[in-house]
């Protein structure tokens, strides 16, 4: 058990910062003069190795594509690559803007309920917590049957 501290050794002194026990002082540490000016220091950030994407043209995938290769199969394969790829391409963007048009009516949707029907939303809202907490008691209630 530790010892309590006496008022003798209490001391209002400030002592000098003490280093750790595993950092060594050394005198032939290199000094504030040593180090280089700012234009020479470069520093690797996340921004700094970032190269701006632009995407290729399919005609000029194909062009590659088919001058590395010199039969005609390779360069159909290459074509419906890229017909591929665009297609998907087509149906994801496809699936964001029906995403965001859908928050976008829910949202308003919300919006508009909030403003005309104010305690039907909070009776709402109420009976869908009010139904979850049975269910989810019901569901504890069942689980180490």
């Amino acid at each position: 058990m530790a010892e309590p501290l006496k008022k003798s050794e209490l001391s209002r002194e400030v002592e000098p910062p003490q280093p750790f026990p595993n950092q060594q002082l050394r005198d032939d540490s290199p000094s504030l003069d040593s180090v280089p000016d700012g234009t020479a220091v470069r520093v690797d950030t996340i921004g700094s190795n970032v190269v701006e994407w632009r995407p290729a043209e399919a005609s000029d995938l194909s062009d590659e594509i088919a001058g590395e290769t010199s039969g005609a199969p390779e360069s159909s394969v290459a074509e419906e690559y890229l017909e591929f790829r665009d297609a998907v391409s087509d149906m994801v963007d496809q699936g964001r803007r029906s995403a965001r048009e859908m928050v976008t009516r829910a949202r308003r949707r919300f919006n508009y309920w909030a403003d005309e029907h104010p305690l039907k939303l909070l009776g709402a809202v109420a009976a869908a917590g009010f139904v979850a907490g049975v269910l989810l008691r019901i569901w504890r209630s069942n689980r180490y049957e």
